[in-house]
């Protein structure tokens, strides 16, 4: 919900498990609005964290999912390695191009979790059993290699990318939200070479990427979305909003403030 809704992070249950949750304002919503074919890919089964059914009724025509996979795909008990799923979207956007359509795919890969298991023959494995490390280095490989033939196929002349982590390896550390163990890469590709190389240092959260995005894409929107377009925006002034288990903070450039249970206030 913070990246593809730009929305932020409740205590207890997801936004995407709650009730009353099918009319989400969200990057596929405005992109169907534009006329484009919205699909999501995923590895795994639709049904986990009840993705499948928020997805399709937010926006999302079509939900690629495990079965949808040839049988001889590399699977883990996450789902489909990353190269299944990103190939697939790689011949979707293809078939778009030749039919003249707008697109707005998305793609979650999963094969940088535990047990990290990975197909071999892909990347000089670096260490000698199944790893954290040897997990990344594929997942980086996948994606360069969906990038490499995507710009092979003139794809990338016409298309903006957003990749993103979805969260850190894990949540450490003695604060009540332990903010470092939070941060996460983002990184935009542009058609435009006057993009090239720059750097936000803005701090924002996951909520100000779709803007974002559709503002990279030169999409003009009406949605309700809590995040911003950075793009601009002086490096200071920024804030970020994070969740751990009940308690709910904004973490600014100086401070972190947070609410947690029975109206707990922490500074």
């Amino acid at each position: 919900e913070g990246v593809l809704c730009s929305f932020p992070p409740l205590p207890g249950d997801s936004v995407v498990k709650r009730d009353h949750s099918d009319h989400v304002a969200s990057l596929a919503r405005v992109m169907q609005q534009k006329g484009a074919e919205t699909v999501f890919f995923y590895g795994g089964f639709g049904i986990f964290d009840s993705m499948k059914s928020f997805m399709t009724r937010n926006g999302y025509q079509e939900f690629i999912e495990q079965p949808d996979f040839p049988k001889d795909a590399f699977r883990t008990i996450w789902g489909v390695a990353d190269e299944w799923v990103l190939g697939a979207m790689l011949e979707r956007q293809k078939q778009a191009r030749q039919q003249g359509k707008r697109y707005c795919y998305t793609a979650l890969t999963v094969s940088n979790h535990k047990p990290y298991y990975i197909p071999r023959g892909r990347i000089q494995e670096l260490t000698e059993k199944p790893s954290r490390s040897n997990a990344v280095a594929y997942a980086d490989w996948a994606l360069a290699d969906y990038l490499d033939q995507a710009r092979a196929a003139g794809l990338l002349e016409h298309t903006v990318v957003l990749a993103v982590g979805d969260h850190g390896a894990r949540v450490y550390g003695a604060e009540e939200i332990p903010t470092p163990s939070y941060r996460i890469p983002a990184l935009f590709l542009h058609p435009d070479p006057k993009w090239r190389g720059q750097r936000l240092e803005r701090l924002c959260s996951q909520v100000d990427l779709l803007p974002t995005l559709l503002s990279l894409a030169g999409i003009e929107f009406e949605a309700p979305f809590f995040g911003r377009d950075l793009l601009g925006l002086p490096d200071a002034g920024g804030r970020a909003f994070v969740q751990h288990n009940r308690s709910v903070g904004m973490l600014t450039d100086e401070a972190l403030v947070i609410l947690g249970l029975q109206k707990r206030i922490y500074y």
